[in-house]
């Protein structure tokens, strides 16, 4: 690929890079050049080998491997720079990148040529025998496109709405209950969202629907009405305004259902089951419902028991609510266990937890990890988004084999 005349092949770094990307290169002005140099690249390759396509596996899929590998590892750290370092500058970006990628993969997924092909290996042909009616192929297209666009879409307005909510706490006894670490990382929310200083003691303080934030908050927090507000923020985000998803689901459900149809599908279940272990919407059901059988007992008991609990030892109201059930669930474990999810997380600082992993990992399938220092770095060739960012490097027993590196 790199012999291309398209200078973008040569200086632009979401294509130049070879064992590891130039993270720190990458900018979002970059994207939208570079896939559309890949895609001219893709299209012109496939259209050319698509003449000596023969009934084989290397004649068929052995000649287009490459072409997909190429486009997966571009459009790949892409979508990986969104969703660790998300900007708007890169959201417009991915969502001209996107149509791009669904067209050419359509191109490749359903040429007639290579379709053909497979049906003499197989000397089996198999569904949709209307492949070559133009106006149906014409829309499957379109609907592929669009749903490509559409989940982007609500990708973004989740992304949006969590990041936009904030309640601003003044009065820290509300806050009864937290942990220090949460109300110091709250304090910080108010700071980086413009409400206070940061001041731990004297506040303000910021709820967030970030997990990190959110849940031991719900998990630990006292003040039951605070938890209502805060948790029906949680489920009704992305429903009202700009953000707002109803539509989107609407029409990704209208979509799917004709995506269905068009397939000789009877639902978007039976189709998606297809492909995997269950094989169809009868057998999947069956496995659920077999399963809220066994559990459902087991589930009427713990809630009789957090029940009572909640209402003989924590004086809380009684049917629980959802902003009820994971805080009574953990006061129930500090009583009954004596200890608390904040007390079992001293024992699982990040250094701790990445050794393990990696003692795990060792022991179980013999690789060795380990942190890649800065002079390491730069020998290899690695560059990441952010300062904070840690490298390890992932080998086996074999240190000649190539080198991986987990970010």
């Amino acid at each position: 690929m790199s012999s291309q005349q398209d200078p973008e092949f040569l200086t632009n770094p979401v294509l130049t890079w070879t064992e590891f990307p130039d993270f720190a290169a990458i900018k979002p002005e970059h994207v939208v050049p570079a896939m559309k140099a890949l895609v001219e690249y893709i299209e012109k390759t496939f259209v050319g080998r698509s003449q000596n396509f023969t009934p084989t596996w290397e004649g068929t899929m052995g000649m287009t491997q490459d072409l997909q590998d190429d486009l997966e590892r571009a459009a790949g750290v892409i979508t990986h720079l969104s969703m660790v370092n998300d900007s708007t500058e890169l959201r417009k970006a991915i969502e001209i990148m996107q149509p791009m990628i669904v067209k050419i993969s359509l191109q490749m997924g359903q040429s007639l040529k290579l379709y053909d092909a497979l049906v003499k290996m197989q000397d089996n042909k198999q569904t949709w025998d209307a492949l070559d009616k133009e106006q149906q192929r014409i829309r499957f297209n379109e609907i592929q496109e669009r749903k490509a666009q559409l989940i982007l879409k609500f990708s973004n307005n989740v992304q949006d709405a969590t990041k936009a909510y904030t309640k601003v706490i003044t009065d820290k006894a509300e806050l009864e209950g937290c942990p220090e670490s949460l109300v110091t990382g709250m304090a910080k929310h108010a700071q980086t969202r413009g409400h206070g200083d940061g001041n731990i003691e004297t506040g303000p303080w910021v709820v967030t629907l970030d997990a990190p934030t959110y849940v031991p908050f719900m998990m630990n927090c006292k003040n039951r009405d605070l938890r209502e507000v805060v948790y029906r923020a949680n489920i009704k985000k992305a429903s009202e305004g700009d953000q707002d998803n109803e539509p989107i689901i609407n029409e990704m459900l209208n979509l799917r259902r004709e995506e269905a149809a068009m397939l000789g599908f009877s639902s978007f279940g039976a189709l998606s089951l297809s492909k995997k272990m269950a094989s169809n919407v009868e057998t999947a059901t069956d496995v659920l419902n077999r399963l809220y059988e066994a559990t459902l007992p087991a589930a009427k008991l713990e809630l009789d028991e957090l029940t009572a609990f909640a209402k003989d030892r924590l004086n809380q109201p009684t049917p629980l609510q959802p902003w009820d059930t994971t805080f009574v669930s953990e006061e129930f474990r500090k009583d009954r266990f004596m200890y608390s999810a904040d007390q079992i997380s001293e024992y699982l600082a990040f250094p701790r937890v990445m050794d393990t992993l990696f003692e795990v990992a060792k022991d179980n399938f013999g690789i060795h990890v380990s942190e890649m220092d800065p002079a390491e770095q730069e020998r290899v060739g690695i560059t990441t988004w952010n300062k904070d960012v840690k490298i390890y490097k992932v080998q086996d027993d074999e240190p000649q084999k190539k080198l991986l590196a987990y970010f």
